[in-house]
C-alpha cells in the first residue's frame, strides 16, 4: 500500500479552508458587508484603544457600535428602497433587509471573538484591543487572498490583492497612530 499523495492531502486541506471561508462570507447574501464589519472593527478598536479602560468594556463597546452599525445600514437600505419604489414598509422587507446586512456582524465575528477569548484570559486593555486589530487586519487579509484564489487568480495577482487587503490595516493603525 502506498502512501497518500501530500499534494493531494494539502490541496483537499486548502480547498477546505477556502470553503470554511466561503461559506462565513456568504458570497450568495453580501460579502461587501463581511468586508465593511472587518475594517469597521478595525477601525472602531483602533479608536477606543486609546482610552484607558478594560479589555471587556472595550469587547462591550466595540460589538454595541457594530450592532449600531448593522442598524444604520439596514435602516438606511430600507429607506434607500423607499425612495426609489415608495411602498409601504413590511416586517417581511425589514427581515430580509436585516438578515442581508447581518455579513457586517459576521465580518466582526472573528475580531470581537478574539477580543473576547483574551478579555477571558485576563489581558490588559491595551492587549485586547491590539488582539482585535491584528485579527481584523489578519482576517481581511486572508479574506481578499482566498477570494482570489476562489476566484482562480494566478499567484502574483492573488500576492498583490492580499497586500491591498493589508494596506487597510496600515490604515487601521493609522487611526490609532492619530488618535494617540
Amino acid at each position: 500500500m502506498t502512501a497518500p499523495d501530500q499534494s493531494v492531502k494539502r490541496e483537499g486541506r486548502a480547498h477546505r479552508i477556502v470553503e470554511w471561508v466561503v461559506s462565513w462570507i456568504q458570497p450568495e447574501v453580501n460579502p461587501q458587508a463581511v468586508i465593511y464589519g472587518i475594517v469597521i472593527v478595525g477601525s472602531v478598536v483602533a479608536a477606543e484603544s486609546v482610552q484607558p479602560s478594560s479589555g471587556w468594556r472595550d469587547v462591550i463597546a466595540t460589538t454595541v457600535v457594530l450592532l449600531v452599525y448593522w442598524l444604520v445600514h439596514t435602516y438606511a437600505a430600507i429607506m434607500g428602497e423607499r425612495f426609489g419604489a415608495p411602498e409601504p414598509i413590511s416586517f417581511k422587507a425589514v427581515r430580509a433587509t436585516m438578515a442581508h446586512e447581518w455579513g457586517i456582524m459576521r465580518g466582526a465575528s472573528l475580531p470581537i471573538l478574539a477580543m473576547a477569548m483574551t478579555a477571558l484570559l485576563d489581558w490588559s486593555a491595551l492587549r485586547v484591543a491590539e488582539v482585535g486589530m491584528v485579527a481584523a487586519v489578519v482576517s481581511l487579509t486572508l479574506v481578499t487572498i482566498l477570494g482570489g484564489i476562489r476566484a482562480g487568480m494566478r499567484l502574483p495577482s492573488i500576492i498583490l490583492q492580499g497586500l491591498v487587503g493589508a494596506m487597510f490595516g496600515v490604515f487601521i493603525a493609522l487611526i490609532r497612530a492619530v488618535l494617540a
